[in-house]
């Protein structure tokens, strides 16, 4: 069975979507385990699809992930355990002793949603849990309803309606991953946690 592991620092990359590496473990019939290093060729989901596709992995065990994704790589016959957080070497560990999916290893804020399906049964198969994009923004103070639409000019999203992602201290803007939250996200440049590009311009000045 082969398993990837999306890494960053010696540790789970927090998002999978932006995810660069991956360790790959690879355990044949007999246990006999190995591990290597891999690249992903780009940031595009089809190409990471296609990279694990190649590796022939089997199991991906990762932080966040964005639904669409999740789905692509289900339906590629991908079982997919997300929101997943910690040291690289002790989480492989854990997934060879079945433990992985422990809240132990849950991200900050995500262990009851680990153990529990979006809307009732699983549209994406066993062990796939997804983040409602709702529950992934924060509420704002007196701001909009929850499904209600932003107001023109507002919104911070950029002209194809899709909000961005912007780092607070070198100014770098990202596209927003539907389901996964800007504050999950690492400036490419800098390594500073990405902000709401709508929560940053209403943020009072000093």
């Amino acid at each position: 069975m082969n398993a990837a592991f999306p890494t960053w620092n010696s540790r789970i990359a927090p998002v999978f979507d932006v995810a660069r590496t991956a360790c790959i473990v690879e355990v044949d019939q007999d246990g006999r385990m190995s591990q290597r290093m891999e690249t992903f060729k780009d940031d595009l989901p089809a190409q990471k699809v296609l990279c694990l596709v190649q590796w022939k992995i089997e199991t991906l065990v990762c932080g966040a992930i964005s639904r669409s994704l999740q789905s692509i790589l289900t339906a590629q016959a991908i079982r997919v355990i997300p929101f997943v957080a910690g040291d690289l070497q002790e989480v492989i560990d854990a997934w060879l002793k079945g433990s992985v999916e422990d809240t132990a290893f849950a991200m900050p804020g995500y262990g009851g949603r680990r153990h529990r399906k979006m809307g009732g049964a699983s549209p994406i198969g066993m062990g796939a849990w997804v983040l409602d994009p709702e529950e992934a923004q924060p509420p704002k103070r007196g701001g909009r309803r929850r499904g209600q639409p932003h107001g023109p000019g507002r919104s911070g999203r950029s002209a194809g309606g899709v909000e961005d992602c912007l780092c607070p201290k070198c100014g770098r803007r990202e596209p927003h991953q539907t389901g996964v939250p800007c504050t999950m996200l690492q400036c490419r440049t800098c390594g500073t946690a990405m902000v709401s590009a709508s929560y940053h311009r209403s943020k009072p000045r000093r």
